[in-house]
């Protein structure tokens, strides 16, 4: 059994399962405290409350329990940033969106605009983070996004899909209406904003701690932490669909975190993890 080496610990197997779950209990617990409904108004920014609150759980995860870089989070071993024009030419125009969301939010002042405006700054800040992922691409870490995407992609997306042909073969009054622009916005701020949250912790952090090189039942450790995944949504879907969650994050998330490790690079599981959403919220279906 593979082991880590933390400032003269050693830490097995087991051990790094139980601090994973640990973290993610943590999480999950404060997300319990937010209360959040779907059907109340509040919905929406108590949801980014929960998301932001990820940023130092994860960044005191990377730091305290793996004691690894930050930068290592994004691309396996933390390489130096590479193609520097690219990058800033990259972070700035993955930054516009989230940006322009700052001001839309200061304007519009709505319900939760403090939330809200924390949300989408870093969101925007997540530009960097993806831009060094993206500029760490290579002709092979392609090939592994067009493997997620062909995977995890398919699988997540299917659902939304299935409902849009039936939408559009069979409306009715209570059926969520399609809106492909909302959808094209939603993948200029995902792309950005999960390597800040959610599929940063997930598959940058506690996929990262749960398996190392050389451990054994790897595909049995990405269905853990995707089952973990599932689980996270439960205080903002709710816990009467547990079942769901659990069955339908744990098929995606496996492959996410099968192409993460086989790319070491967040950008494959991130843009893929995004299309999905895109897809999702151009259906209607956004919660």
């Amino acid at each position: 059994m593979a082991t880590e080496e933390l400032s003269g610990r050693r830490v097995g197997h087991g051990r790094r399962l139980l601090e994973v779950v640990a973290f993610v209990g943590i999480w999950i617990g404060i997300g319990e405290l937010l209360d959040t409904n779907p059907d109340s108004s509040s919905f929406v920014w108590k949801t980014q409350i929960y998301l932001l609150i990820g940023i130092p759980l994860v960044a005191a995860f990377q730091l305290w329990v793996r004691r690894r870089p930050i930068p290592e989070l994004w691309v396996r071993n933390g390489q130096p940033v590479a193609r520097r024009v690219a990058f800033r030419i990259l972070a700035a125009a993955l930054a516009i969106y989230p940006l322009y969301s700052v001001i839309k939010v200061i304007v519009d002042q709505p319900d939760g605009v403090v939330a809200q405006f924390l949300f989408f700054v870093a969101a925007a800040s997540g530009a960097i983070a993806a831009a060094y992922a993206f500029t760490h691409f290579s002709r092979e870490t392609w090939r592994y996004l067009c493997l997620c995407l062909a995977t995890a992609g398919v699988i997540g997306a299917l659902p939304y899909l299935i409902g849009d042909v039936d939408t559009i073969s069979h409306p009715t009054a209570h059926q969520a209406k399609t809106d492909l622009l909302f959808g094209v916005e939603s993948l200029l701020l995902y792309l950005a904003n999960l390597m800040v949250m959610e599929e940063v912790a997930f598959r940058g952090a506690f996929d990262s701690h749960a398996h190392h090189r050389g451990d054994r039942f790897g595909i049995l450790t990405a269905i853990f932490v995707s089952a973990l995944w599932g689980a996270w949504h439960a205080p903002l879907i709710g816990w009467d669909h547990i079942v769901g969650l659990v069955v339908y994050q744990g098929a995606v998330g496996t492959f996410l975190s099968i192409w993460w490790r086989k790319s070491g690079n967040l950008e494959v599981s991130g843009t893929t993890h995004a299309v999905i959403d895109a897809i999702r919220n151009a259906s209607g279906q956004f919660p």
